[in-house]
């Protein structure tokens, strides 16, 4: 993960993103930083998952769909670079909530 991680963080998507995006992307990434030597192919849904679940005990769904928005972007660049086989968070299902509401007319 520790190289797949840096990878990504020089890559020129990475770069191209706006510099409040990249911002918002190195909060949710710091998330996986402690996964170190983990192989990124062994890692399984499961597992994400469950640091999602925490995220979300500890911060919010919010910061856990953000999580998992962000994670899914970078596994999913991982595929295209030859990294991994599949995206283990596809599709997966976003918690319930954690979002603001749309602001009102009268807003």
């Amino acid at each position: 993960m520790d190289a797949l991680l840096a990878a990504y963080r020089r890559s020129p998507e990475f770069a191209g993103l706006a510099k409040t995006t990249r911002a918002t992307y190195a909060i949710y990434l710091r998330d996986l930083d402690g996964l170190g030597d983990v192989r990124a192919a062994e890692l399984r849904r499961r597992e994400l998952l469950e640091i999602r679940d925490a995220i979300a005990t500890a911060r919010g769904n919010g910061a856990a769909t953000g999580f998992q928005r962000i994670a899914s972007a970078l596994f999913a660049w991982a595929v295209e670079r030859g990294w991994l086989e599949s995206n283990p968070l596809a599709r997966a299902r976003k918690l319930p909530g954690g979002h603001l509401p749309p602001w009102t007319e009268s807003d």
